[in-house]
């Protein structure tokens, strides 16, 4: 019942928005439903969030009433994925569902003169919407399930919706489903991510302090700014903080949500009640300093299962340009796909796992 309440909510927030934060009773459901059961589970694609709000409870003497509330949107995103049980449902119809649920608002709320309008490059289309974050992530299950009509389908969403982020993420995950697990392997780990993370948020700061205006400018006929949609103002003033106090940010950030109050501080967007920074990488560096920085993306890569590593890559992308660590919407889905389907199910066409006897290497996830 929990389950099904939270996938409802889910999809009438598509359909109705006044109405998603019914969404939110989702957490306090699955305690009681723990609670009745005395027993749940810890899948692995959960890590990298659990690895977050752990960070939130370390540094809570120092969150403020924003950071509060995201560290219970990221609760609440993956609260389900504790349930002891979930029901068997096929992902295409949850992608169709999304997808249907999503087109029901633009048909009773969208702007019809609009409808023509579409510009990639541009980034603009009527049907803009958090669903083609949603669709990447489905596809990367589809991908590991060989579903590649499902596949096909989820990257067309990502484009029709027009998150560019998630489009990039999507087919990332799919060159590397090609190229192997084997192959993939030897860098899908904490030793080589964790210094790969390392070294694109030193080129974020770097971009965001100006480092590389002449050369954007020489290349694009466009500013730094333009380049990046605005998001070099947003990013320019933590940046800037870190850079001076850097010694404080080795070792702890200035807590959860601090970054919203940073950048209202400065004037950045007069009148907004808060401002997001467009990179979660940022955001864990500033709000929780580069030890912890460390740890969230080592965990991340610390998963055992190809798909729950694949899973990452796409997680990873949008942590580089998005704010998803409290879009709990997406990791709702996330969360609910890797329990609807665990990993250790053979794809199809490959040999059945054993089920007894067998190492616990590659399980996905653990009871208590």
């Amino acid at each position: 019942m929990v389950f099904w309440f939270a996938l409802v909510a889910a999809l009438i927030s598509a359909t109705l928005p006044p109405f998603r934060y019914f969404f939110l009773l989702t957490p306090f459901l699955v305690v009681i439903a723990l609670l009745a059961d005395g027993a749940g589970k810890l899948p692995e694609e959960m890590w990298v969030y659990v690895a977050f709000l752990l960070g939130g409870l370390i540094f809570l003497p120092l969150a403020g009433k924003e950071g509060m509330r995201d560290l219970f949107l990221a609760f609440a995103g993956i609260s389900v994925g504790f349930l002891a049980s979930v029901p068997k449902i096929r992902l295409w119809t949850i992608a169709l569902l999304t997808f249907g649920s999503t087109m029901a608002f633009f048909a009773m709320f969208g702007n019809w003169r609009d409808f023509l309008q579409f510009d990639f490059m541009a980034s603009h289309s009527p049907f803009e919407s958090a669903t083609a974050f949603y669709m990447g992530a489905f596809a990367v299950f589809a991908v590991y399930r060989r579903q590649w009509l499902l596949y096909l389908f989820c990257l067309v969403c990502t484009v029709f919706f027009l998150k560019r982020i998630a489009l990039v993420g999507a087919l990332l995950v799919g060159l590397l489903f090609l190229l192997g697990e084997k192959r993939t392997r030897w860098f899908l780990n904490p030793l080589f991510m964790v210094p790969a993370n390392l070294l694109v948020i030193g080129l974020t700061m770097a971009y965001a302090l100006g480092v590389f205006d002449y050369e954007i400018m020489r290349w694009t006929n466009q500013s730094a700014n333009a380049f990046g949609q605005g998001r070099q103002t947003f990013l320019s003033v933590p940046s800037r903080e870190i850079v001076e106090e850097w010694g404080r940010f080795l070792v702890m950030g200035k807590g959860a949500g601090a970054v919203y109050d940073l950048t209202l501080s400065v004037g950045v967007m007069d009148g907004a009640d808060k401002i997001n920074l467009h990179s979660d990488l940022m955001k864990l560096l500033y709000e929780y300093g580069l030890l912890w920085y460390m740890v969230v993306i080592g965990v991340m890569y610390s998963v055992r299962s190809f798909r729950a590593k694949l899973l990452a890559v796409f997680i990873n992308v949008l942590f580089v340009t998005d704010n998803s660590l409290i879009y709990y919407l997406l990791i709702f889905y996330i969360v609910m796909c890797a329990r609807i389907d665990p990993a250790d199910q053979p794809a199809p066409g490959a040999p059945a796992q054993p089920s007894k006897g067998a190492s616990l290497k590659g399980r996905p996830a653990r009871s208590w």
